[in-house]
């Protein structure tokens, strides 16, 4: 038995971005991404989902989108001027307040006469420079640490990178190390029956010992040593 029995219409989710990272026009972003993986679990996951439409509004992007919303365009080109000129007092990646200030202001002020936006903005100047003084430190600041992460995990990719390498390098000397030593076990094994048989003609007296220890390549030494090992 259906437990609605009335058609509801079809959710549709959306979101803006104007982030200082690069993203695409349009991205997704999805509920289940958040969740805690459950590797090796085969219960096919989370029972919900939710996928939320993500449209990129800096100035540049979707311009086909911002020239149909003189306001969103006219935000995204005020969002664009305030890290403008953010930026000239950004060098040390520390911004004082009363400059950022300055910063927010002149982008009202840069905003043309006939934008549908700047009367509101100048109206609430100050709530606006407060408002945007602390968007922009925060954002500021999760950029920050966002170099921070990537270059922590560029160095832990790294490391791992680095740990598979040395890894797969000595498992290449311990096989190449192994080949040798049965090269040499082989030629020991190859030498040792050349030796064994030419100190059977020398015992039947058909060489001497100097005549089978040149034959077996050894010093004579050696090779009366492995006949009295024989003995």
């Amino acid at each position: 038995r259906p437990a609605f029995t009335q058609e509801l219409q079809t959710p549709k989710l959306l979101c803006f971005y104007n982030g200082i990272a690069d993203k695409e026009d349009v991205s997704y972003l999805r509920l289940s991404d958040s969740f805690k993986k459950n590797i090796g679990k085969t219960d096919g996951g989370s029972d919900i989902e939710v996928i939320v439409k993500m449209i990129n509004i800096n100035n540049g992007r979707n311009e086909n989108l911002l020239n149909s919303c003189r306001p969103l365009k006219d935000y995204a080109m005020f969002v664009e001027q305030v890290r403008k000129y953010g930026a000239i007092y950004d060098a040390d990646a520390e911004v004082e307040s009363e400059k950022l200030a300055d910063a927010i202001n002149n982008a009202i002020d840069s905003l043309p006469e006939d934008s549908e936006i700047k009367e509101i903005l100048e109206s609430r100047r100050a709530e606006v420079v407060k408002l945007c003084i602390e968007e922009y430190t925060k954002e500021h600041a999760d950029y920050v640490r966002k170099i921070e992460d990537d270059r922590k995990n560029e160095k832990i990719s790294q490391l791992e990178k680095d740990k598979d390498q040395l890894e797969k390098d000595n498992t290449q000397l311990k096989e190449e190390s192994e080949r040798k030593d049965k090269i040499i076990a082989e030629k020991d094994r190859q030498l040792e029956t050349v030796v064994n048989g030419l100190i059977r003609l020398v015992k039947d007296g058909k060489f001497s010992v100097d005549e089978a220890a040149k034959y077996s390549g050894i010093s004579t030494e050696e090779f009366e040593k492995m006949m009295n090992s024989e003995k």
